[in-house]
């Protein structure tokens, strides 16, 4: 059937009327998702306080990290690796971490980047002060997470620092990129890095979130390099 110029007209805006629509509902799903997972993670936040503290050993740990540190996704929160390294170092490891969030990605609730806890390190006089993270923040470029993860490793002068870089999942891409942008910014700022591409860490359904098993096996590979490194 040949098209009138009206007709094009009309099939035209009934294409960007449904691609309109696509988009929106899209965008009302992102939302939806991102009003979920923050509902989340201030139930989360309420049941621990703004900091959590794990064990009562002499050694002071304190961890700034995402889902992994919160143990999301886990039947019991308590399986998270936190939890085995406080047990393992004899430590009272002291939690600033929130799902969802990186360097540059201010998670669920747009407003707690790494840097944004910075400040609350002070307050708990560690001796050792791990940045675990990453992976939240595949979708900036080298630069700005370089960029950024110096700037929070800049904050931490002063502290003896440990970076552990983000795992590699198979629902995403750019973990490499990551790794490069934190291994160089914990070498500008002297910070020990710790790459944890290689780990063969069992993940659960999502193929993102280490399982209990998984996370047992990041808290001993987590103290073995720390010891090596």
């Amino acid at each position: 059937m040949k098209l009138t110029r009206n007709r094009a007209i009309a099939l035209g805006c009934a294409i960007v009327a449904i691609v309109g629509l696509t988009a929106g509902a899209y965008k009302a799903r992102v939302a939806y998702i991102s009003h979920e997972g923050c509902e989340s993670v201030r139930a989360y936040e309420k049941s621990v306080g703004p900091v959590q503290v794990i064990g009562k050993g002499a050694k002071r740990i304190t961890v700034i990290g995402d889902s992994y540190s919160t143990g999301d996704m886990l039947s019991d929160r308590a399986d998270a690796w936190v939890d085995d390294f406080a047990s393992e170092q004899d430590a009272t490891v002291s939690v600033l971490a929130q799902g969802g969030t990186g360097y540059t990605n201010a998670g669920f609730c747009g407003d707690s980047t790494f840097g944004s806890r910075v400040r609350q390190v002070a307050a708990t006089d560690p001796q050792l002060v791990i940045v675990e993270g990453g992976l939240n923040d595949t979708a900036a470029t080298e630069d700005e997470e370089r960029t950024a993860a110096e700037r929070v490793l800049r904050s931490l002068r002063g502290h003896n620092v440990v970076v552990i870089g983000p795992v590699d999942v198979p629902v995403l891409e750019g973990e490499g990129a990551v790794d490069l942008a934190l291994s160089g910014a914990a070498r500008a700022e002297g910070a020990r890095y710790i790459s944890a591409l290689g780990w063969p860490i069992a993940l659960g359904a999502d193929k993102k979130h280490p399982t209990a098993a998984g996370h047992a096996e990041f808290a001993q590979r987590v103290a073995a390099a720390i010891a090596s490194a």
